[in-house]
């Protein structure tokens, strides 16, 4: 048996949860029948199935859905008669077993005019063609018909100055079951085109359906995407633009006719985090709830402006209407958390939401035998707008079934507490070892949750709420000598990759704020930083954009960098505009989040970057594409000698492509990342030739190092050794005893560093990682093994004493960089010497071969097209010409 991890009872909840775990080599593989049992061997209700292999083809990766069981849903609570006392936390475990199958359950069918989706107690039909569109059924009724009492609902949506039509697109369904047979949950998927009338324009919408089996719980999520690009104006990116969509409308309306009304409802400001389970339900003839900002000490912020610059968010906190007994009451709430609930005679239904006041806006109105959510009310002073390239998703949760005289309150989903010698033991995440936690920086991670700078506190400065805004940080370090009185708005957009850093600290601390932290920023990049459109540039289709510019605030531009309002020239070499850009790429954090949840948003977001820095390194294959690669060969590829710049962009390309590589296990990606490695850097290169004195311009080497390092890793642990592994591993050594003789803390030298601080300290834990990475490959050269272990141990002193006492530390950034890059262990140094396993070496570049495949694949109607791409205004020049 395998520990895997815990199940704790803090909170009340037997709705499924899925949780990815790491397995070490040659412990199960994928014909073995795995079960999830807990310490005495009791088998839990569980769906585990391989999601990565070893090379030897046991199983890397397993993903565990399962249904939380008894003893975890028990709640200490006055609320909860009949329940014992919380129980310890359950240690679940994995083994092989040879229990009785049974025969699976098919919970997601497919009809002819509907799809539907069952559980233990309820039934649910969903129209095929008409969207959000659901009513329950009666669970032996095998007629068409629902009853006239049953639960239904439909979709809100009102889009600004367009009539709308909706048409049907794709859809999935599938029933999640145990290995052992029994139904965990079924879900649905539905895509719809929504055309807007007399436009171009249109938006999607995406629906999610889950259905949990035993607990009836109904899991809604709903994805409003425009999909269109943005029209350009100087490479700027701010809200008021032609594609963007104003809403006045968007939820649903949930029915049930002749059912009575009940709502329980807490202010957070003054009672904090709670279940839903800490009120009662009260009977209402009608109650709402308007939502217009967060009801925080900053929720006028500068963070909220309008398209016009201009901050409309009516009054502090939400106004809560309630109508009993004829008499109407409204008062006002700072933060309302509430479940809303419909009680006929036969049962009740609960309706929460994941985020209230965090995601405003919102509208809730519940009646006699209706509950209406609105995400874009109407009532709010300025309409709510869809940026091109943007994504707003809401989550509802829904519980069908619960005691006529007690509606069933929502709990909070369960969390399960990882194992960290699991994850730390088994080699699946690079150089994860819980030592780092005795670390003299791990006290300054620590403070990222507890210290007066915590990253909830960085939330509450900027008011990083907001359906657009929750999720991210605060670029708090870009304040650094503002004198203004209100707050300098900032947006950090994931740099250096803190998803990935929350991640570590939670598989490494069990600690669920860590979690908690990453969930938000997950949501964040996969709906508002990634640019989600196929119709622009290819260099910018599905790109993550930069952070706020530096020394600029965000003023209309919101997460997308670059503003027409923002001052221009700030610093030397200063833009002023532009788009996604490959030395903000980071897609480690997404590929871990997958992994430890399987979630495809994660995954698609990671193959999606991966394409778009591609594009943005090898071009579009179309002749305007390529001449604009030979102007910009400093920073792309260099189409005439195939060669790629040594700098940061290069070493997130290569991340992207092992990410890619750990979700896919298509070697092509690995083969490619070969490919560009070796047309990088070489074991020949003349180091002096490369300038690395010049800190601003060059220090960006030490980020490709790192990402050779992982590629070395992955070629070790999983992918196998090639015939490029060697002179790669070689070309590295070389740089490695650059950096062992001649780096220095880049603050010794801040004469040549536009702004010296302490970031560019935390920048050094990287000279110590590639250094550590690189002592086990030398244990044959013992002269450069002692000057690599002196420079680590000096470079490690410095850092460590210098951040510890820096008035910097807790800013956004440093931290940023401290939980990606530091490092406490030596690496077990190997005692084989590798041997080939991969029979594949790179080709050469060849400026004959590139020109023969652009040939090829040359169309004259793709260069008409890309041309119209990247010069919009041809287009009404070509309109001009045929009306003439």
């Amino acid at each position: 048996m395998i520990h895997v991890f815990n199940l704790d009872n803090t909170h009340a909840s037997q709705s499924s949860f899925s949780f990815g775990v790491p397995l070490p080599q040659g412990t199960f593989w994928p014909e073995q029948n795995l079960q999830l049992v807990d310490e005495s061997g009791q088998a839990l209700v569980a769906s585990i199935h391989p999601t990565a292999l070893w090379h030897d083809k046991s199983i890397r990766w397993c993903l565990i859905e399962s249904q939380a069981p008894d003893s975890v849903s028990m709640i200490d609570s006055p609320q909860a008669p009949g329940k014992d006392k919380a129980q310890p936390s359950i240690r679940c475990f994995i083994t092989s077993t040879n229990a009785k199958m049974f025969r699976k359950v098919d919970c997601a069918t497919k009809h002819d005019k509907y799809f539907e989706l069952s559980s233990k107690e309820k039934k649910l039909r969903v129209d095929k063609h008409s969207a959000l569109h659901f009513q329950e059924c009666n669970y032996r009724d095998s007629s068409e018909q629902a009853g006239a009492n049953s639960l239904r609902s439909h979709l809100l949506l009102q889009t600004v100055g367009y009539r709308h039509n909706i048409e049907a697109l794709d859809s999935s369904s599938f029933t999640r079951s145990a290995n052992t047979g029994e139904p965990i949950y079924a879900q649905l998927e539905q895509a719809f085109r929504i055309q807007l009338a007399n436009s171009p324009k249109h938006l999607q919408l995406y629906l999610q359906y889950q259905l949990d089996y035993i607990s009836n719980a109904l899991t809604l999520r709903l994805s409003l995407h425009n999909p269109m690009p943005i029209v350009q104006e100087g490479g700027q990116w701010d809200l008021g633009n032609q594609n963007s969509v104003e809403l006045s409308q968007f939820g649903l309306v949930l029915e049930c006719p002749g059912a009575e009304l009940s709502v329980s409802c807490i202010d957070e400001a003054n009672s904090g985090t709670a279940t839903n389970n800490d009120t009662e339900f009260e009977p209402y003839e009608s109650w709402s709830v308007l939502i217009e900002n967060s009801g925080g000490d900053n929720w006028q912020s500068k963070n909220h402006v309008n398209k016009h610059g201009q901050i409309k968010l009516g009054e502090r906190g939400a106004l809560l209407t309630q109508s009993t007994n004829g008499d109407a009451e409204q008062t006002r709430i700072m933060r309302p958390k509430f479940t809303c609930a419909l009680k006929n005679q036969d049962t009740s239904y609960a309706l929460s939401l994941a985020q209230t006041w965090e995601a405003f806006p919102l509208k809730v109105l519940g009646e006699s035998g209706k509950i209406t959510v609105d995400f874009a009310p109407s009532d709010i002073a300025s309409f709510v707008e869809l940026q091109a390239g943007e994504i707003k998703t809401h989550t509802i949760n829904i519980q069908l079934s619960g005691s006529v005289n007690e509606p069933s309150a929502i709990a909070l989903p369960l969390m399960p507490v990882p194992s960290s010698d699991l994850f730390c033991d088994s080699n699946t995440i690079p150089w994860l070892r819980k030592s780092v936690l005795k670390s003299p920086l791990a006290h300054i991670v620590e403070m990222g949750l507890s210290g007066e700078r915590n990253f909830f506190n960085k939330r509450e400065a900027l008011d990083e709420f907001g359906w657009r805004n929750f999720g991210d940080i605060y670029a708090d370090h870009e304040a650094v000598g503002h004198k203004g009185d209100d707050i300098f708005v900032s947006h950090y957009n994931n740099q250096y990759d803190p998803l990935f850093g929350f991640l570590k600290q939670w598989l490494l601390t069990g600690d669920t704020q860590w979690k908690q932290l990453a969930d938000d920023l997950f949501e964040h990049i996969v709906n508002i930083d990634i640019y989600h459109t196929t119709l622009d540039k290819l260099e910018y289709n599905g790109g993550l954009f930069w952070h706020t510019d530096h020394y600029v605030e965000a003023e209309t531009a919101t997460h997308r960098t670059y503003s027409k309002r923002q001052q221009q020239g700030v610093y030397e070499d200063h833009a002023g505009g532009g788009g996604p850009g490959s030395h903000h790429c980071y897609t480690s954090g997404l590929a871990l989040y997958h992994q430890l949840s399987g979630n495809m948003k994660a995954k698609e977001a990671v193959l999606k970057l991966s394409t778009w820095i591609s594009y943005f390194f090898e071009g579009d294959g179309t002749l305007l594409g390529t001449l604009l690669q030979y102007r910009n060969k400093a920073i792309v590829r260099n189409p005439l000698t195939g060669q790629y710049p040594l700098d940061r962009g290069v070493a997130n390309y290569i991340n992207a492509l092992i990410d890619s590589y750990e979700l896919s296990s298509d070697a092509q990606y690995i083969e490619k990342a070969s490919n560009i490695i070796l047309h990088t850097f070489s074991h020949e290169d003349d180091i002096a030739e490369r300038n690395f004195e010049d800190i601003e311009n060059t220090w960006y080497y030490i980020v490709f190092m790192q990402s050779v390092a992982k590629y070395l890793w992955i070629c070790e642990t999983v992918y196998g050794i090639s015939h490029d592994y060697a002179p790669i591993k070689k070309a590295f050594l070389h740089y490695v005893e650059y950096i062992a003789t001649s780096e220095v803390p880049y603050l010794q030298n801040s004469e040549r560093l536009e702004y010296p601080n302490d970031t560019w300290t935390a920048q050094d834990l990287r000279k110590i990682m590639v250094l550590k990475v690189a002592e086990p490959y030398l244990v044959s050269n013992k002269e450069l093994l002692e000057k690599v272990a002196d420079k680590i141990r000096t470079l490690t002193e410095y850092v460590e004493a210098k951040l510890i006492e820096s008035e910097e530390k807790d800013y956004t950034r440093i931290l940023a960089l401290i939980m990606q890059n530091n490092m406490s262990d030596k690496i077990e140094p190997r005692t084989d010497t590798p041997k080939v396993t991969v029979d594949y070496q790179s080709e050469p570049y060849s400026l004959l071969g590139f020109a023969w495949r652009f040939l090829k694949q040359y169309s004259i109607k793709r260069e008409i097209k890309h041309l119209f791409i990247r010069f919009p205004q041809l287009k009404g020049k070509k309109t001009e010409a045929a009306q003439a």
